[in-house]
């Protein structure tokens, strides 16, 4: 079968066999497809399948049709960086996108209404999750998280790792989107009260 590349993403390389993406394997790849073939068993459709490797040491997932912003969610992709980890890391995480906390790409400043939005938006996704905790936590961790995952970034990078060469600049934006969540104002961290 002829192989199509796949455009998109930060990195290159990956390919599409059929309804199968190919793509080059890290050392880590084993675990990811471990975790895959747990969420399977468990009955998450939301997650690619680990199929194995192919005769040139890719690793082969099914594809997830799709846009990455779409209408609705189809489901989850990019595992390679699972593993196990508390609530508020993955949240902290998944807040810097979603919410997002993250700072603009264009270095645009935030204004007071951007901020707001941003509150609003950062409560809702921990309501609609069910964190039940002390939300100021998430002052620390969002910072920390960012920056602990721009140091992988930049580690592997030096290290000659083409994928996380390409991601560099993403590692630059986390580690200013650290220094922006740390200047955000106290009132944006508690949870904020529901309207009578």
């Amino acid at each position: 079968m002829r192989e199509v590349p796949l455009p998109g993403g930060n990195t290159t390389g990956a390919v599409l066999v059929g309804d199968v993406v190919h793509k080059r394997a890290s050392p880590w790849t084993p675990t990811v497809h471990a975790v895959l073939r747990h969420l399977e068993d468990a009955g998450f459709d939301g997650a690619p399948r680990a199929l194995g490797f192919d005769d040139l040491g890719r690793e082969m997932i099914t594809y997830l049709p799709g846009e990455t912003i779409g209408d609705r969610l189809v489901g989850f992709y990019d595992w390679d960086i699972a593993g196990p980890s508390t609530r508020e890391w993955d949240l902290a995480f998944s807040a810097l996108p979603w919410v997002p906390l993250a700072s603009p790409s264009d270095d645009a400043e935030p204004s007071s209404r951007d901020v707001d939005a941003r509150a609003r938006r950062f409560h809702l996704f921990l309501d609609a999750y069910g964190y039940d905790g002390d939300r100021r936590v998430f002052r620390a961790v969002v910072p920390e998280r960012a920056r602990v995952q721009a140091g992988v970034i930049r580690r592997t990078a030096d290290a000659g790792d083409p994928a996380s060469r390409a991601l560099l600049p993403i590692a630059g934006l986390l580690e200013r989107s650290a220094s922006d969540v740390e200047a955000l104002p106290d009132d944006f961290w508690p949870a904020r009260q529901a309207p009578c």
